[in-house]
């Protein structure tokens, strides 16, 4: 009897974890690494949202024709959708996808005009040509990167975690800003104004021809070049603010 009812209560036990993993989106899928591309196509947008692990490659295009390359029993998981202009790719609430080997998740999305991308999770927003517009924003939240070439009056990149945002291009007001061990490489992006702050142990590297006006709180550095003609600068902590 102690045998028959030790079975039922595992059994039990059984279903429920697993209802429960369902529940609580534990569901996680492995990649076949059968290779398939997929286009779709979705409603106008200004801004990219890019959450968790995937690679998006920004190209002059068509908005809403995408393309996803990916492993084929990923693609029912993966979402593209606008939201009040913006475009968010991402997987499925409650599923965790997990590539095979070297088959990153891709997606290239074609744009006329563009104001903000934004990287949550571990993935990687790249653009193949510059990206021209009056304001543009970025923000990395996690580890994962933006690669950009950007020419715009106002640019503002934002770091929080241990992610990467790598710029280049010309502006005449740059904003950036890094709060974790996170890093902003801008010392291509070619600005008149510069306004950089470090919180943690980040870094941002800049070039100002005008001003400089950094501020770092903790063991973070920032670094600039240009030669900029006026310099506002104070650190608190063993971080660092110095002209390359």
């Amino acid at each position: 009897m102690r045998t028959v009812t030790t079975i039922i209560t595992l059994t039990l036990l059984t279903v429920f974890t697993s209802a429960n993993a369902q529940f609580f989106g534990n569901k996680k899928v492995k990649g076949n690494r059968d290779i398939t591309t997929t286009h779709r196509t979705t409603g106008s947008y200004d801004k990219i949202s890019a959450r968790g692990n995937i690679d998006v490659l920004l190209i002059e295009g068509k908005e809403g024709d995408i393309t996803i390359k990916a492993e084929s029993n990923f693609m029912e998981y993966i979402v593209t959708e606008t939201r009040e202009n913006t475009l968010v790719i991402k997987v499925k609430n409650g599923v965790s996808l997990r590539p095979s080997r070297n088959k990153n998740i891709e997606v290239t999305v074609p744009y006329r005009d563009i104001t903000a991308v934004s990287v949550s999770g571990s993935g990687k927003v790249e653009g193949e040509s510059a990206i021209k517009s009056d304001t543009f924003k970025t923000k990395v939240s996690g580890s994962g990167d933006v690669i950009l070439s950007i020419n715009a009056n106002v640019v503002e990149a934002a770091v929080s975690g241990s992610g990467d945002i790598s710029l280049t291009g010309t502006t005449t007001i740059f904003k950036a800003k890094v709060s974790g061990s996170g890093d902003v490489e801008a010392d291509s992006l070619k600005a008149k104004e510069v306004y950089a702050a470090v919180s943690g142990s980040g870094d941002i590297s800049v070039n100002a021809t005008n001003l400089i006006n950094g501020k770092v709180m903790g063991s973070g550095d920032i670094t600039y070049s240009g030669s900029p003609q006026k310099r506002d600068t104070k650190v608190s902590g063993s971080g660092s603010i110095r002209s390359k």
